[in-house]
């Protein structure tokens, strides 16, 4: 506590220790002693002893407490601010020479090396969220979006906004909806992904009448006649028939009126 009673001096609030040598605590300040002393585990320390607990204990604590929010104050207002030391260390960079500037630096690399590296610093992306393809309700990474735009799946789905816009899920729109906000947004959402827009739309294009062709090559014209196979007859033909004598068993022979075939 003599200490204390110098002058001001923050760098002497590290070197406190207040101790309690009844439970072996030790405590940097005073607050800390007499939070202690209030606590339960020094109560039942005192009850099992059987001592009782010093009745100016309290009151020279309080005047600890004092004395070092004085010792506190000062170092707060001896503490350059963050813009006092960068002002600082410019003035000492212009004044400086080239060989302690990169004495300075090299001291500054070392101390690093030593310390080991420091944390990577979390950098915030332009779209952080995942993008929302709206033609098909799927959401995905920044990375994943060319490869959906180009994909079979997602050119079917596209199909279904032909007459419109599949970029803004639009099943009909004008021309004008594509000099729009609403469609300029979300090519513009496209590209903080970091999506190459015009190479994306390309390779869509050229998927999209890929697809085209395909169906057009599959399917049957309308005004081509239904082939059936050989084994397969008419039902007027079939009607016409004798299934008996097929099977072997017409009685009527000659007299029958079905064909015999």
């Amino acid at each position: 506590m003599a200490a204390l009673h110098g002058p001001p001096d923050a760098g002497l609030l590290s070197k406190l220790q207040y101790s309690c040598p009844l439970c072996g605590t030790s405590c940097g300040t005073a607050v800390s002693l007499i939070e202690h002393i209030n606590g339960s585990k020094h109560k039942k320390a005192t009850a099992a002893a059987g001592s009782v607990e010093d009745s100016d204990i309290f009151a020279q604590l309080e005047a600890c407490v004092q004395l070092e929010a004085t010792h506190r104050e000062q170092g707060k207002a001896t503490k350059p601010t963050f813009q006092e030391r960068i002002k600082a260390w410019k003035e000492w960079r212009a004044t400086a020479s080239p060989e302690e500037v990169k004495a300075h630096d090299e001291e500054k690399k070392r101390k690093k090396q030593g310390e080991g590296p420091a944390p990577a610093k979390k950098t915030k992306m332009a779209n952080a969220e995942p993008y929302a393809c709206q033609c098909c309700g799927l959401s995905m990474t920044p990375s994943t979006i060319f490869g959906h735009i180009t994909g079979k799946k997602h050119v079917k789905k596209a199909k279904q906004f032909e007459n419109g816009c599949w970029l803004c899920a639009l099943v009909q729109c004008q021309d004008s909806h594509f000099q729009g906000k609403q469609h300029l947004k979300a090519i513009a959402l496209l590209e903080s992904c970091g999506v190459d827009v015009e190479s994306a739309f390309a390779v869509y294009e050229q998927e999209a009448a890929a697809e085209v062709q395909t169906q057009q090559a599959t399917m049957q014209p309308a005004w081509a006649p239904a082939i059936q196979p050989a084994t397969m007859r008419t039902k007027e033909a079939d009607d016409l028939i004798c299934w008996s004598f097929r099977k072997g068993n017409c009685k009527l022979g000659q007299a029958c009126k079905w064909q015999h075939c």
